[in-house]
């Protein structure tokens, strides 16, 4: 009974708020990913116009949910690092390590907001040496609005997924794409697997 009237609580301060849940699985993690810093960086993408919806789940990691948005009527892709319960251990270690983030101080929360702010920026100078990642939208604290991958509203596969008729080719392709990663982009990729190459 209390989580009902929670529930639908929390359902009101998203409406007031203009933020749109399209599914229902999204709302059944509200508890775990919507937090109040949450919405609060929710809130400020829509009024930015930079998200207009949340839909469905499309994955969940160690350290964020990934969600279908609408920016437009054009589908994006939501990532939302957990604030409360991230790999924070690891995630201190590549922000502490970086000189660009020298002066973030060690809080959860200042980490897990450096954290987006290192993914927006890692994107984009990716993409701009060609490499074929999602375009960075935005970000707001603990959110990332990136590129949607996929056919309509049905995400990419993973690399895992997929049946591969030619696994040498590519094998060749993903080792193509790390080369160019490092030399005109001039980063490592620190977490590659199966799990994060769609295909």
């Amino acid at each position: 009974m209390a989580k009902d009237r929670e529930g639908k609580d929390f359902d009101r301060k998203l409406e007031e708020m203009g933020i749109r849940i399209k599914d229902e699985n999204t709302r059944k993690v509200r508890g775990e990913v919507f937090d109040e810093e949450t919405l609060l960086a929710l809130y400020r993408l829509v009024h930015r116009k930079k998200i207009s919806a949340v839909g469905g789940s499309i994955s969940t990691g160690k350290e964020a949910n990934v969600f279908i948005g609408e920016r437009e009527g054009v589908p994006v892709a939501i990532k939302i690092y957990r604030i409360r319960n991230a790999n924070f251990k690891a995630m201190a270690e590549y922000i502490l390590g970086d000189p660009r983030f020298a002066s973030v101080r060690r809080s959860r929360k200042e980490i897990v907001f450096t954290w987006t702010k290192k993914e927006f920026a890692n994107l984009r100078r990716a993409r701009e040496a060609g490499v074929p990642v999602p375009e960075p939208y935005a970000f707001e604290r603990n959110i990332l609005i990136m590129e949607f991958i996929g056919e309509g509203d049905i995400p990419a596969p993973q690399i895992r997924s997929v049946g591969l008729s030619d696994p040498a080719t590519a094998y060749r392709a993903v080792v193509d794409e790390i080369k160019r990663l490092y030399q005109e982009a001039r980063l490592v990729h620190g977490d590659l697997s199966e799990y994060n190459i769609l295909w």
